[in-house]
């Protein structure tokens, strides 16, 4: 029987082997980034809200929601209020704007685009809220005065819905009731030249927290047509 030699280096070899078939498959593919909201990559659809969030402010918002399907012919988008029932807000075109001019405060809105007509291939979506925020201002501020006296609007938001209420305080003094609820607006005519008036915005009714406040200036009298240079009377 012939005597065989085995090779000390073959264990060696193959080691090395294996270590270089490992590495042929190269490193391991980077995880894709997250798409951007509101764009289906597969497509190249996209729908968008701008702006988003929409500001706070008196009464209902608006956004202007935009989209385009894409491949598609024809689309469709639908919204979902607080996660209820679709509604159709816009379609029949592939690309298209549209104004939302019912953002409310503290509900969200889900704007979903289909492909077509049947809504059974959803391209992409965005979600619009408003922003959460107190607010209280007045328009004109500071405040032109005729005979000493003079206008503003107050207009304040709870930012949340909830009840709030407005004091004023003239020239420092305590606080009196001037208007009530989450959000309104209302007209002080009682503004006086060379006085400041500080106007509260407080959560609730116990005045325990204030959200905001807005201090008005009483300014001088326009000058009359008749005391400003080169005017015609």
């Amino acid at each position: 029987m012939p005597h065989r030699t085995i090779d000390a280096r073959r264990p060696l070899l193959f080691v090395a082997t294996a270590i270089f078939l490992a590495g042929c498959g190269g490193p391991s593919p980077e995880a894709r980034p997250a798409e951007k909201a509101g764009q289906a990559p597969e497509t190249g659809a996209w729908i968008r809200a701008t702006p988003n969030p929409v500001p706070i402010g008196v009464g209902a918002g608006l956004t202007s929601v935009s989209w385009d399907a894409g491949a598609p012919a024809t689309a469709e988008v639908y919204v979902s209020i607080d996660g209820k029932a679709e509604q159709l807000f816009a379609g029949g075109i592939r690309q298209g704007s549209e104004d939302a001019d019912w953002i409310d405060t503290g509900r969200t809105y889900e704007f979903r685009l289909y492909a077509g007509n049947d809504r059974h291939t959803r391209l992409a979506d965005v979600r619009v809220e408003r922003e959460h925020v107190p607010m209280i201002t007045a328009s004109p501020n500071p405040v032109p005065t005729r005979d000493g006296v003079g206008p503003t609007t107050i207009s304040w938001s709870t930012g949340d819905g909830a009840s709030g209420q407005v004091y004023v305080s003239i020239d420092g003094k305590p606080d009196t009731l001037f208007a009530g609820g989450s959000e309104g607006s209302q007209e002080a005519r009682w503004i006086r030249a060379g006085s400041a008036f500080d106007f509260h915005l407080y959560a609730g009714t116990d005045r325990s927290k204030r959200l905001g406040t807005v201090t008005v200036i009483g300014g001088p009298t326009p000058p009359s047509s008749d005391q400003v240079p080169g005017s015609s009377r």
